[in-house]
């Protein structure tokens, strides 16, 4: 075990590691196995235990231990109420708090009842070995103090010895009540409301920037380095502290002789005398900058993620597992769902109501049983207030804990009413054109290409010699036209000649404006995809337009590559037997 360095000098080691061992109570065997290997390498025997009960059951005075280990949040007991009963059995024995609790009121209470030292998870290696090395060192002196307690016979010895005893207790005491300070980024401070004075601890000046000059030593002298848009509220809760004996707890800033401004957490208690007169007003003061910084980040960022998922159409959602609380729903639940976000967050399994009866139970045993576990991919019909329905795919992840329990469920759920329209709408396509030929096949799939994809114009075109083209089936406004060939120059079709899939959403005729059909008859957006040969080459294509702009649907694409295929099916069986074209 290497020396032991306090206050810049060296301690002598106390004893040699290899007969030392430390007892870690902490019901996470991941800590417990860290600590092992972390005090293994530096000589230390480590024994670990689960519970309270096992811990107060392993000190006694026949298996002595040289520090402990101790974890507040233990599974069987209050972590305060080991710690009380350790120091109990062995007042000697040094306990170290680590803990995931960071409360400084808890700080306080564990030094109050003699603990070591209180760190906080995720723990630094360095200062938890520092103070394990330091503990061992304090019950070392403890174990030797007894010892020699036993030699001596003479009162007067016995007398001296409980001196050196106490101020041994005393000065450990302060030394760990200093590290905790120190550690916590805290102060001390009492003011004496008789004399207006204040005594700060030593670490307040690093939290007040002051490099030299000294602390403020009055109420008066503190106010100024009070932030000014703070320094009112400040000087209330000092006033109702004093006069109504209210609790002072707040946050507030201080502006440092270098301009910074950093938050403090300060917490207060009035001493008052036997009428009720206030005496003596002492507390801790905090440095809370970083707190305030993350705070201030997850507030923004919870700021943005609400601006996204407010603005998308998909309802983002989230619930507890069990589908009895709805923790958030995204403002695309009242266009989706057609009911109220309010309605929701009052009623969480209105949303499952609103179901289509033939899904509804399979989606509520999916629900509560696949939601947890990752594999909830769902679609499913609701009926909306106006007797509407729509198709849903919902889907979603559960959010897990440290300890692998399910927290709640985040999910996204999307109207895909206009994809299963497009799904059944290729489906019936297939079943309509599979066994027609020549004109009656064009014709039909211009007709249902037109009514799935609901636009006005919908037509098949060949491609001739030259940039030319003759149409095989047109749908125009209702009705089908009488085939016709035309030039590409200059028209949208060019661009499909050329082989490309090409998509004007709106404003088609500002990209065309010597194209007179399309200005005749006020088209507005086009999309068309070109039909191939077996050897790729291009010999036609398939296009729809509408007197609307149009929506890219990714779905789309499927349909008119459909007729497209089906289209150069026929173009090459009417080449094999031109007759049959007629």
């Amino acid at each position: 075990m290497a020396s032991l360095v306090k206050d810049g000098g060296i301690m002598e080691e106390a004893t040699q590691a290899s007969t030392l061992t430390i007892l870690v109570v902490d019901d996470e065997p991941d800590i417990s196995l860290a600590l092992g290997d972390l005090l293994g390498n530096e000589g230390y025997q480590v024994e670990a235990v689960e519970t309270g009960y096992e811990a107060l059951r392993r000190v006694s005075p026949t298996h002595p231990y040289s520090a402990v280990i101790l974890d507040l949040g233990l599974l069987d007991m209050d972590g305060l109420a080991v710690l009380k009963r350790l120091h109990k059995q062995d007042a000697t024995l040094p306990v170290i708090i680590l803990t995931a609790h960071g409360d400084q009121r808890e700080k306080l209470a564990t030094l109050q009842h003699h603990a070591f030292a209180h760190l906080i998870k995720p723990y630094d290696r360095p200062e938890v070995l520092e103070m394990v090395h330091r503990a061992v060192a304090v019950k070392d002196l403890a174990m030797k103090a007894a010892q020699a307690e036993q030699a001596l016979t003479s009162s007067e010895t016995q007398r001296q010895l409980e001196q050196q005893r106490t101020h041994t207790l005393l000065s450990e005491s302060e030394q760990r009540l200093q590290l905790a300070l120190k550690a916590g980024n805290m102060g001390i401070w009492d003011w004496n409301i008789i004399s207006n004075q204040v005594i700060w601890s030593e670490d307040v000046s690093d939290l007040f920037g002051l490099t030299e000059g000294p602390l403020p030593k009055t109420l008066e002298e503190f106010l100024p380095y009070v932030h000014p848009h703070d320094r009112a509220m400040t000087a209330e809760a000092i006033r109702a502290a004093l006069e109504e004996d209210a609790p002072y707890s707040l946050d507030h800033r201080i502006v440092r002789p270098s301009g910074e401004v950093r938050w403090l957490s300060c917490e207060g208690q009035v001493k008052r005398d036997s009428h009720g007169q206030p005496q003596r007003f002492l507390g801790t003061i905090q440095d809370i900058t970083s707190r305030k910084q993350q705070d201030l980040q997850l507030r923004e960022s919870e700021s943005r993620f609400r601006e996204v998922v407010e603005a998308i159409r998909e309802v983002f959602w989230v619930s507890n597992p069990e589908k009895t609380e709805m923790l958030y729903i995204s403002p695309g639940y009242e266009c989706i769902w057609g009911r109220s976000c309010s309605g929701l967050y009052a009623s969480p399994q209105s949303w499952m109501d609103a179901i289509h009866p033939d899904d509804r139970e399979r989606i509520r045993a999916s629900a509560l049983t696949k939601q947890s576990l990752g594999s909830y991919d769902e679609e499913y019909r609701i009926i909306k207030p106006d007797e509407s329905v729509r198709w849903i795919r919902d889907r979603a992840f559960p959010v897990i804990d440290q300890e692998g329990t399910v927290k709640r469920i985040v999910g996204v759920a999307e109207d895909i009413t206009e994809r299963k329209h497009v799904q059944h709408g290729l489906q019936a396509l297939a079943e309509a054109s599979w066994e027609l030929t020549g004109p009656t096949l064009f014709e039909t799939l211009v007709w249902e290409l037109a009514a799935i994809l609901n636009v006005k114009f919908a037509f098949i075109a060949e491609h001739l010699n030259g940039k030319r083209a003759r149409t095989h089936a047109s749908w125009v406004s209702g009705s089908f036209v009488a085939p016709m060939d035309y030039s590409l120059s200059g028209t949208p079709c060019e661009e499909a000649w050329k082989g490309n899939r090409c998509f004007w959403g709106d404003h088609v005729r500002q990209h065309f404006p010597d194209d007179q059909w399309l200005a005749d008859r006020g088209i507005e957006s086009y999309l068309a995809y070109p039909i191939r040969g077996l050897e790729g080459q291009v010999i036609g294509h398939v296009a729809v337009m509408d007197v609307r702009p149009m929506a890219q649907d990714p779905f789309w694409g499927g349909i008119l590559e459909f007729v497209a295929l089906r289209s150069a099916l026929e173009f090459q069986r009417m080449n094999i037997n031109p007759q049959s074209s007629h």
